[in-house]
């Protein structure tokens, strides 16, 4: 996978998130800052906060998804939903290479976005 192939990689994504969200510019230019901002003031913590790279659980590859396809195990798009959040849910930052189970802190990003790849 992508994480255990590049980690280095993963360690400059979250040194470029952790540079934008200490950033002391107006939240209107930084949204990464705005989002982590209101992050804290809803009790999210300061480390699940600033989780911006998200991935499958360590030691597995891919989401899921084409095992539940393979198995014809859903109904509707909101079984693959759940799949992509259960398989993706896990953070990988500088402090925890290894990956730590963050399925909330994953779905609350996902509300942010447009489209995830």
């Amino acid at each position: 996978s992508f994480k255990d192939a590049f980690p280095h990689l993963i360690t400059l994504l979250d040194d470029a998130v952790n540079m934008a969200l200490d950033a002391d510019e107006p939240v209107e230019q930084n949204f990464i800052r705005k989002h982590y901002l209101e992050d804290l003031k809803n009790d999210k913590t300061e480390t699940s906060a600033r989780y911006r790279v998200f991935g499958c659980p360590p030691g597995a590859y891919g989401i899921g998804i084409l095992d539940l396809i393979e198995a014809q195990n859903w109904k509707d798009e909101h079984d693959f939903a759940e799949c992509y959040v259960n398989w993706g849910g896990f953070a990988y930052s500088k402090r925890s290479p290894e990956g730590i189970e963050a399925k909330s802190e994953f779905t609350h990003r996902l509300t942010t976005v447009e489209v995830a790849i």
